[in-house]
């Protein structure tokens, strides 16, 4: 089963919403709103843990009068988006155990978002969102349903194995406490602690042994995004909120993959964590600090 919220609008319209799914303008989001001040993906709905959250995206939100970053739901809120515009939660799934694919190399995927893609490899994986060059594809539809290159479409249930290239993968369940996003994970304690002031178009890192990393251009906007964000994230929620103008997803994953490169790249190059941003190997994107480093946000 699939965790899921429902939202309902003041005009009557309501909604399911599964983790990965947008609130906005978006022909396909989840809850497609049509109002000239909505973004076209103002919100995301996210899970973290055995939590559903709502993240502000492209747009604002507003909770008990006050604008914030993200909101944990509950049955009952009444989310602010824009003017009168008010979601109001009247019920949240959010089951005991969820399906997973086993035998990832990165791990147990549980499956939590609304749609995967299989990639043979070497190593296989599984990533959320769907991109047509795959290997295979994983749906959410009353169920879940997979096709793998070459073959029908089929119910995906509890037992079944998919061989993807030399991997076989079974599917089987897992509690949704392992489902979620996780949040981030410092990094190793001995590194020097960072001050890291995002600028959007600028990223400045300040270690405390005095050294100083700067960088401009894109990778700096993706830093800049993720401090926004505060929270891990699917890639191509960041990699659109920069690209806004590329609708395909196999060109959006080739210029974020470029420039993902490039700042690990001059990082490593300066002495740094070339790890500060993160891919938790199931789509989603985080930026991996220390408990003593300083996130500044001046964008």
């Amino acid at each position: 089963m699939l965790p899921m919220v429902r939202f309902t609008l003041p005009d009557g319209t309501e909604a399911q919403v599964g983790p990965g799914g947008f609130v906005g303008r978006l022909a396909n989001a989840a809850l497609c709103i049509d109002h000239p001040r909505v973004s076209e993906a103002h919100a995301l709905v996210s899970l973290r843990g055995t939590q559903l959250f709502l993240l502000a995206l492209r747009g604002p939100l507003e909770l008990d009068g006050r604008r914030v970053p993200h909101v944990r739901l509950a049955v009952g809120q009444r989310i602010r988006l824009v003017d009168e515009l008010v979601l109001e939660v009247v019920e949240l799934d959010l089951p005991d155990r969820v399906l997973a694919i086993l035998g990832v190399a990165a791990g147990p995927v549980p499956l939590v978002q609304s749609a995967y893609t299989l990639w043979a490899g070497p190593p296989c994986r599984v990533e959320s969102g769907h991109a047509p060059n795959g290997d295979g594809w994983i749906w959410s539809a009353d169920g879940y349903r997979v096709r793998l290159a070459g073959q029908p479409p089929r119910a995906l249930r509890p037992g079944d194995t998919l061989m993807l290239g030399d991997a076989i993968l079974t599917v089987g369940e897992v509690s949704l406490r392992e489902g979620g996003t996780r949040p981030t994970i410092s990094a190793n304690a001995r590194d020097p602690a960072l001050r890291i002031v995002a600028r959007y178009e600028t990223l400045h890192l300040y270690r405390e042994d005095g050294a100083m990393f700067s960088i401009g251009g894109i990778p700096a906007r993706i830093v800049s995004e993720l401090v926004d964000y505060q929270v891990p994230v699917p890639w191509e929620v960041v990699a659109r909120s920069i690209w806004t103008d590329k609708q395909d997803v196999y060109l959006l994953r080739q210029n974020w993959d470029r420039h993902l490169k490039r700042l690990r790249r001059k990082l490593t190059e300066a002495g740094f964590r070339p790890n500060l941003v993160r891919c938790d190997g199931r789509g989603n994107i985080e930026l991996l600090t220390m408990p003593r480093d300083e996130v500044v946000d001046e964008g």
